[in-house]
């Protein structure tokens, strides 16, 4: 599991939690969309693309932090030593099924 995975799979599930709500909240500025839309957009994206990139930063530092990037590559390297045959030959077996589709 890598550190950015995560913080952009938990960035894109907090916008789109944002959004939904967020819209809710704002059903009175409906009639007037086009307007602060046309007058405002480039400080609005600005705005919400900062925000997004402090969000993702924050998540991928945190998930630095907590040591998910080493654990990842931990992951990897067993799963690469079974796959070359290394280690437990069940499981070294088991992948080998996996990998030319014959689930049991």
């Amino acid at each position: 599991m890598h550190p950015w995975r995560v913080s952009f799979g938990l960035t894109a599930t907090l916008a789109a939690l944002g959004v939904l709500f967020g819209f809710e909240r704002l059903e009175y500025l409906r009639p007037y969309a086009f307007l602060i839309w046309k007058e405002y957009a480039a400080t609005v994206l600005a705005h919400l693309g900062v925000l997004l990139l402090s969000i993702a930063a924050g998540i991928y530092y945190l998930a630095r932090l907590l040591g998910l990037g080493d654990a990842g590559r931990k992951v990897e390297q067993v799963e690469l030593a079974v796959r070359r045959g290394q280690g437990d030959p069940e499981l070294a077996a088991a992948l080998q099924r996996d990998t030319e589709g014959r689930w049991e």
